[in-house]
């Protein structure tokens, strides 16, 4: 704090400076400043195909991981909201249905009604640990979603800067 004023009053104290006073290194570097400025104001020239390809390579790229960020917390919730559902009665509908398919196949209801009572348990004991896998997962994935969708608009806006588009449109 004490370096930063002291830098900041002797930068104070130098402006005020008559010219002919200051020393010879600030007024070089003011001036290579300057010549810098005057680099950056000359129009760049107009892109390469390769580079607005490659641009185009970008937003395609950042659009998919976008994409699939979004198709991954739509199964992730769908899931949750299934194990949350009413005492399990979607889940207890298709242990019902693979059970009456083991049942038709072996010809054996009591292979049948077995392995529903453990597909039912498995589900019982199983459920709270998935539930929170699905809940972490679920959030890990919406702290990705800004970013994602940060880097999907800057390629975008770059895009449309490299070709000479309005950014508006």
């Amino acid at each position: 704090l004490v370096a930063s004023s002291l830098l900041g009053n002797l930068a104070s104290a130098i402006a005020d400076m008559p010219i002919e006073a200051k020393p010879a290194a600030i007024t070089e570097v003011a001036a290579k400043e300057k010549e810098e400025d005057k680099e950056e104001e000359i129009e760049k020239p107009p892109p390469s195909p390769a580079s607005i390809d490659e641009l185009r390579r970008l937003v395609s790229k950042a659009h998919r991981a976008l994409t699939a960020n979004l198709k991954k917390r739509t199964s992730v919730g769908s899931e949750l909201r299934s194990m949350q559902d009413e005492m399990g009665q979607a889940a207890d509908a298709q242990i019902d249905i693979a059970s009456g398919a083991v049942a038709s196949e072996t010809n054996s209801n009591s292979t049948a009604a077995m392995l529903r009572g453990m597909w039912l348990e498995m589900r019982m004991m199983g459920h709270p640990f998935y539930e929170e896998r699905l809940e972490s997962e679920a959030d890990r994935l919406e702290e990705k979603t800004p970013a994602l969708q940060a880097a999907y608009d800057d390629a975008k806006r770059q895009l449309r800067r490299a070709s000479g588009e309005d950014e508006y449109s």
